[in-house]
């Protein structure tokens, strides 16, 4: 097998059943050119799992690896990640989810052996207090994280201080349903690194209209966003995001609070970049609003306003009118669109 898939150098085994460490051994020999390797999420026996023997038998021959995925395998301790530091020199992405027995020892390791690294994800993931203060440190080291994945994590006091403070290119951060930060924190972050494109704050429920207008000051360069079950978040912050981040593309703002506003159409501001929205669950959106948002995204090709109980067909068929580029539009839910009408040869 290995002459004849000794080229490979991509492989995926995301929630394989019974993967254990002589498989590891086994993918080691047969894939010598291997960079990148998924094993999140097995599904784990006494007779099969991986643990850090199988890490370290694998870093010690694969030494092309540069993106890994360990999330799910709850055996592995934080060993492995000092193994694969010091064993991978190529390493370069990481992601880490749901490694019950990674306590945070060899997190901190593992930035300061690859300051290169471009990409950490650690999701859902609890550490031990005593490993805080040294991983806040390694940030220090860093020169290279490009993509930071805190999702659904307890951030400590000082972590994100700490990514505010590195020098590293950060384009990509993903706060989603995080817990134990503050507005300041986030704020530190976009003043230090004005050249984000792609932010995640889904669930972090204290943002308000007044919080996102600050953020989108330092946001010139965002290009998707995702605030979705942000309860505080009305039409304000859409504007704000229509008029301060030239570059946007894609918004999420899903179950937030989209509502009729005082603003005047005549004030709204053009944003041509904008070609995916996805708003659904905002049960207070009105016709009204979406005219004003037809009016702010022209040029929009994704739309979904799945269970926006307000929203009539005289709401949809405005935007199919002024939106000619749409391509996907999903209404699930829509209890009052009797009256849509669609004239297609308005699209010729």
């Amino acid at each position: 097998m290995g002459s004849k898939f000794g080229a490979l150098r991509v492989l995926v085994l995301s929630r394989i059943r019974l993967l254990g460490d002589a498989n590891l051994v086994s993918i080691a020999e047969c894939f010598p050119a291997l960079e990148e390797l998924d094993i999140s999420y097995p599904l784990q026996s006494d007779s099969a799992r991986v643990t850090d023997d199988g890490i370290s038998d694998l870093s010690r021959k694969l030494q092309r690896l540069s993106r890994m995925n360990l999330s799910g395998n709850r055996s592995l301790s934080d060993q492995s990640l000092v193994v694969l530091s010091v064993n991978c020199p190529s390493l370069k992405e990481i992601k880490l989810g749901g490694c019950g027995s990674i306590i945070g020892r060899g997190i901190a390791p593992l930035i300061v052996n690859r300051p290169h690294l471009v990409s950490l994800a650690l999701n859902y993931t609890t550490l031990e207090a005593i490993f805080r203060e040294e991983l806040v440190d390694s940030f220090g080291h860093s020169r290279g994280f490009i993509s930071l994945d805190f999702s659904g994590s307890f951030i400590w006091d000082g972590l994100l201080m700490a990514v505010a403070e590195a020098n590293i290119p950060l384009k990509r951060l993903i706060l989603s349903r995080a817990l134990g930060f503050s507005f300041d924190e986030i704020q530190m972050i976009m003043l230090c690194h004005q050249d984000i494109e792609v932010l995640d704050l889904e669930a972090v429920r204290f943002l308000t209209d007044d919080d996102m207008s600050v953020i989108c000051e330092d946001l010139r360069s965002l290009t998707h966003i995702n605030i979705c079950r942000c309860s505080n978040l009305t039409m304000a912050t859409l504007y704000s995001l229509m008029t301060q981040c030239p570059f946007l593309k894609a918004i999420k703002m899903g179950k937030t609070n989209l509502r009729e506003d005082d603003a005047n159409e005549t004030d709204i501001v053009v944003n041509s970049q904008v070609r995916y929205l996805h708003i659904p669950y905002n049960g207070k959106l009105t016709d009204e609003c979406l005219k004003k948002i037809r009016r702010m995204c022209p040029n929009l090709q994704y739309l979904d306003v799945s269970n926006c109980s307000k929203i009539t067909g005289d709401g949809i068929s405005g935007v199919l009118k002024s939106c000619a580029e749409i391509c996907y539009l999903k209404i699930c839910g829509l209890k009052n669109i009797r009256n849509l009408c669609i004239d297609f040869e308005s699209h010729a």
